[in-house]
């Protein structure tokens, strides 16, 4: 979190803040993988909460993503802020897929720490653990692929000599 740039001063960096000297096309596409990476979180959240409904309608009673909505406000903007933090949209281009899904784990994990502290300190209904766990996993799958079809596409065009 500390860079030691001149040897007499530290400074704060943080991957949060837009880095000096960087365009804003960079920033854009920054901003795109983000919200892409907020819906894929939803879609696994839907997608789980759908397979809870064919699984087990007769004990379904009114969970779906309306009763966890809650959750959705947490885990979706927050999701990507995380990867973020743990360095999962640098160097997008040269990074190993083994890499990014540690970055991927590192994040779901604060996340799950993220969606049991609101439980217990808000005491929220936890709804279905089934739409819970599956809901983390398919989004974290979901990244994944993401991650490894925006790479090759990105190693695609480089090779090709086109632009960014």
């Amino acid at each position: 979190m500390w860079s030691n740039h001149d040897r007499t001063s530290l400074t704060p960096h943080s991957t949060l803040l837009p880095v000096p000297g960087s365009s804003k096309k960079d920033q854009f596409s920054l901003q795109a993988l983000q919200l892409s990476d907020a819906f894929l979180v939803w879609l696994g959240f839907a997608l789980a909460s759908a397979l809870r409904w064919n699984l087990l309608p007769q004990e379904f009673s009114g969970v779906g993503l309306g009763k966890i909505s809650w959750l959705l406000f947490v885990v979706v903007p927050f999701t990507p802020l995380t990867l973020e933090l743990f360095g999962f949209y640098s160097n997008i281009l040269n990074k190993k897929a083994s890499a990014a899904l540690s970055k991927i784990i590192q994040a779901g994990a604060v996340m799950t720490l993220a969606v049991g502290m609101c439980v217990l300190l808000f005491q929220l209904d936890p709804s279905s653990r089934l739409v819970l766990a599956l809901g983390g996993f398919f989004s974290c799958i979901f990244i994944f692929i993401r991650f490894v079809w925006g790479r090759n596409i990105l190693r695609r065009r480089v090779k090709n000599g086109a632009s960014r």
